[in-house]
């Protein structure tokens, strides 16, 4: 199947997609896909320019492009000619068919991630939609859009901005450059150039964000937005900690942090890629110090992630100038929200030592030094050890090994002054969770009271781990979120709370064991509204994280079918609008109706609201 755009012969494919349709019955639809165009050329540490489309050269879009390269074994190629894109269509489309465009923009902590796996693939909801409209359930079908964009070190590396007033944040620039390619050429696909919803998840999220800074961009480029679990509690890193992080590569590249930047920069556009991904790989090593000095505090959680290019004296700064939780105008009709469970994948690096009875020779519970368990410590099919085991076993062991385990060590032990006991300056919970804002977190905030005593029994324990993830939720999504609404009241603005439990965990237990643990429900049969959890009935797929497929039950199928439809109608931005003094949320996949438009913070069981409210007054949400 062969359009023309600009001149140009774009060769794409149709395909069949078999879908439930709204009747519950089986239905095959027929989809049109292009697949891995270029929208960009991105040389290494240079910022994209946009490719043009014209009569000169013809377009092969019949199969997926190089995803942008990133550590570990994804089963997709990679290569940094990787700035492409994938549109799907009805099948049939004329061109200037004013059809709705959803862009999405993939999550993965700006380190991995990509347009063409096979999660984020808009084939299905586009299926869904022209099934939908034959029914008479939709006005018009839409077409759907995923792109690529550059990740790690080479996607967000510090610069002098003196020197380079477009600063180093190379993958907020593509996706810059992949929504001007879409307005300039979906209407030849079929779309409406001025009807365009960009929606992405995690590091996605936080990209949008990022976007509506941009006033040549938001409401230009795209016009509405969606933000899926935005950590808005996490900031970015400042000027200085960036340029920190340039100097640890100095020091990789060339063993001196005294090096010319011109000559570092030469030397790095000079590497192979594994060489690059080497390098990214042995920074990652430096995590602990990253944690500890990087500025604001919560920074160092995402080292890869864009930076502040502003600074009080010097560059202006032009992707991102200013912290989004606090300063961030929205331009656009915008959808934020949260997971009920959504902090569980973060706060599960420090979970195992809760259920371990850890205890010095004088029988305190301390942390660092000569340190033993106490007891026999298992989690049966991740960690088995004995009574005796130190602390740096536990910490050293191959389940909680990698960038938890750095992470762990970090909180439990790698900053000196800090937390000496239990109880002591930062209760152990806080001090895990990285959240420690001066002294006693806990006597100032009582909801986050733990249970302390003369040992940590299981049901302690697990409480204390209940206390501990509910903090991180409302500290880094939940509370950053509802704020970051409150501060838009002027505009179109929905938020919205995912609580679903599903028949399956999106975290598989052979991918991230501790993370697959502390998403999954008590009784073990069910997977938590976790971080990511709804990507699954966004797109309609089910499927994991690991992208295996996956049985559903009754309430999942359920939920999926209404939530991949409803995700994409107008009725969305429209029907569940923040009221000022109202503190509304649209609640889905909860108890009752799947769509709950009329849920309230304040009269909520759990207290959100109220808990917010003490974070906030007490300047715990402050950078």
């Amino acid at each position: 199947m062969t359009i023309e755009v600009n001149g140009a012969k774009v060769t794409g494919l149709t395909e069949s997609n078999e879908i439930t349709a709204l009747s519950g019955n089986k239905e095959v639809v027929r989809v049109e896909a292009f697949k891995g165009i270029k929208f960009a050329d991105g040389e290494r540490f240079q910022h994209s320019s946009l490719v043009k489309v014209d009569g000169s050269t013809d377009i092969d879009a019949t199969e997926f492009g190089y995803i942008c390269p990133q550590l570990g074994e994804t089963g997709e190629a990679q290569a940094e000619d990787c700035l492409n894109l994938n549109i799907w269509r009805p099948a049939g489309t004329e061109a200037n068919a004013e059809l709705p465009v959803y862009v999405f923009i993939h999550g993965g902590s700006f380190e991995s991630g990509s347009g063409s796996t096979e999660l984020n693939r808009g084939d299905t909801i586009v299926a869904q939609s022209i099934s939908d409209y034959e029914a008479g359930d939709r006005s018009e079908p839409f077409i759907a859009v995923s792109v690529n964009y550059r990740l790690g070190l080479l996607g967000s590396l510090w610069v002098d901005g003196k020197e380079n007033p477009k600063g180093g944040n190379y993958g907020i620039g593509d996706q810059k450059r992949a929504l001007e390619w879409i307005n300039d050429y979906i209407s030849e696909f079929g779309g409406d150039a001025g009807n365009v919803t960009v929606y992405g998840e995690s590091a996605g999220a936080m990209s949008i964000g990022i976007l509506q800074e941009d006033k040549d961009v938001a409401g230009q480029d795209y016009q509405r937005a969606i933000m899926q679990s935005n950590p808005y509690g996490i900031a970015y890193k400042n000027y200085a900690s960036a340029q920190s992080i340039w100097n640890d590569v100095k020091v990789a590249v060339t063993g001196s942090e005294d090096t010319a930047d011109k000559n570092v920069q030469d030397l790095l556009a000079d590497m192979s890629l594994e060489e690059v991904k080497g390098l990214q790989q042995n920074l990652k090593g430096n995590l602990l110090s990253y944690l500890i000095e990087s500025k604001p505090s919560t920074s160092g959680f995402l080292p890869f992630a864009p930076y502040i290019e502003k600074k009080a004296f010097g560059p202006a700064g032009h992707h991102l100038t200013k912290q989004p939780l606090s300063n961030t105008d929205f331009n656009v009709e915008t959808v934020i929200g949260f997971n009920t469970d959504e902090s569980n994948l973060f706060t599960s690096m420090f979970e195992p030592l809760l259920y371990a009875n850890i205890k010095n020779k004088d029988g305190e519970f301390v942390l660092g030094g000569d340190v033993v368990l106490q007891e026999d410590f298992i989690i049966e099919g991740v960690i088995e050890l004995p009574k005796g085991t130190s602390v740096r076993e536990l910490l050293e062991h191959e389940a909680i090994g990698g960038m938890y385990g750095i992470l762990v060590k970090a909180f439990f032990g790698g900053i000196p002054k800090v937390s000496e006991s239990i109880p002591g300056n930062c209760d152990v919970i806080s001090f895990a969770a990285g959240l420690c804002k001066g002294q006693q977190l806990f006597s100032k905030v009582s909801d986050y009271k733990p249970e302390l005593g003369s040992g940590y029994s299981l049901e302690m324990s697990t409480a204390n781990i209940r206390t501990a993830r509910m903090l991180a939720n409302d500290m880094l999504f939940t509370c950053p979120s509802r704020k970051v609404v409150q501060n838009n009241v002027a505009t179109s603005t929905t938020m919205y709370h995912y609580e679903h439990e599903s028949q399956f965990n999106f975290w598989p237990f052979d991918a991230m064991p501790l993370a697959s643990l502390s998403c999954q429900n008590l009784d073990g049969l069910k997977g938590k509204a976790c971080h990511a959890a709804e990507l699954p009935f966004v797109f309609g797929k089910a499927i994991n994280g690991a992208g295996q497929p996956v049985l559903t039950n009754a309430k999942d199928n359920q939920v999926m079918a209404a939530m991949s439809r409803e995700w994409f109608k107008d009725t969305l931005f429209t029907d569940n609008e923040w009221e000022s003094g109202s503190d509304n949320y649209l609640k889905i996949g909860g108890e009752g109706n799947i769509f709950e438009s009329a849920a309230n913070f304040g009269a909520d069981d759990s207290a959100i609201g109220a808990r917010c409210d003490d974070l906030e007054a007490k300047g715990l949400l402050d950078f």
